[in-house]
């Protein structure tokens, strides 16, 4: 057996989901000067990019893990990730500012995730191993 089938496919899905949550969160702050200069607006205009992405997140976590408690948590964590891709393809596109605030309003969805994917290590967790 080699390294990479001892793996299962849920420890990759859970990578690949930390990966985006991770880019998404933390993506945005180095770049709020290259924002500005390139779209011509206020520092404090182009820091909305960061917020926004921030914001929606916070207000995806709790909606997400309701959505994803009952029987539809795989289809609630693929819907979240097509937006968080939809968010990732109007920011890369030479649209006008507002449109890179809706792109980083989608991928601020997918800070949401975090919360289902615990949900998911729970559930697949065997019950030794996890907490009451």
């Amino acid at each position: 057996m080699t390294l990479h089938s001892a793996v299962p496919p849920l420890t990759r899905i859970a990578q690949v989901i930390a990966l985006v949550v991770a880019a998404v969160g933390s993506l945005g702050a180095p770049l709020v000067t290259s924002v500005a200069t390139s779209f011509h607006v206020s520092l404090s205009s182009a820091q909305w990019t960061l917020t926004v992405a921030l914001l929606s997140g916070a207000v995806a976590t709790p909606v997400l893990g309701r959505l994803g408690a009952g029987p539809h948590r795989r289809a609630t964590i693929l819907a979240t990730l097509v937006v968080v891709v939809a968010g990732s393809a109007l920011t890369v596109l030479p649209l006008p500012f507002a449109w890179l605030l809706a792109g980083r309003v989608a991928q601020g969805v997918g800070l949401g995730l975090t919360a289902l994917m615990m949900g998911v290590a729970r559930d697949h967790l065997p019950e030794e191993r996890s907490a009451p």
